[in-house]
């Protein structure tokens, strides 16, 4: 129970074996109650993503607040939002302050796309300030990174086939795999063969995973 003070007694016997010994071992700091946290993360990203880095527009991130064991049932805490991105311009705004009551909260990071590319990675830093269990305000910080989403471009030269087949592979720039591909004529690989008598335009329609 929070509060209370308790009193452990242990009885260790040895007997006559001199061989043999009995300790008891005891991890630093278990006897103390678990601290606050705080993390920010993707959530739900492409396989092998980085989830500590969001997409804008097609990656959001969730915060996580958690508030210390035996903390008072209702503890405010202050926010503050630093780094290259803006609160509520480069994601929707989060609030500043926020009354946990005992249990870990989640609040979503949702990113914005703003349609201005090539910024580079959008650092943001998340601090939290609140009293801890000794009276004594504490600091608690999380980091994330927002990056720009460029939709996947394609190109492709003109193919010449003289006598033997030929398999066109698109140049994808841009975008985030895995990549979605479908032909003029319906072939949906990422590969296309062509043939003496294949002469014509052909055209490629590509997507990604946001979309």
């Amino acid at each position: 129970v929070c509060g209370e003070t308790y009193h452990m007694k242990l009885a260790i016997a040895d007997g006559s074996d001199a061989s043999l010994k009995s300790l008891v071992v005891f991890e630093e700091g278990s006897f103390q109650t678990s601290g606050a946290g705080i993390s920010a993360y993707a959530i739900d990203g492409p396989t092998g993503f980085d989830n500590l880095v969001l997409i804008e527009g097609c990656l959001d991130g969730e915060l996580r607040l958690e508030p210390p064991a035996c903390a008072a049932e209702v503890l405010d805490v202050d926010l503050n939002y630093s780094g290259i991105a803006i609160n509520g311009v480069d994601f929707a705004a989060l609030p500043t302050t926020f009354s946990l009551q005992g249990e870990t909260v989640i609040i979503p990071i949702e990113t914005v796309a703003d349609g201005i590319d090539n910024e580079g990675d959008e650092t943001l830093n998340i601090d939290m300030y609140y009293i801890n269990l000794e009276g004594q305000l504490d600091t608690l910080t999380t980091n994330i990174i927002i990056r720009d989403y460029i939709a996947p471009s394609v190109d492709m030269k003109p193919v010449y086939i003289c006598n033997n087949d030929t398999v066109v592979a698109p140049n994808i720039n841009g975008g985030y795999p895995p990549y979605g591909y479908l032909w003029s004529d319906g072939l949906e690989t990422p590969t296309h063969a062509f043939e003496v008598g294949d002469a014509g335009e052909y055209s490629i329609t590509m997507s990604d995973w946001c979309g």
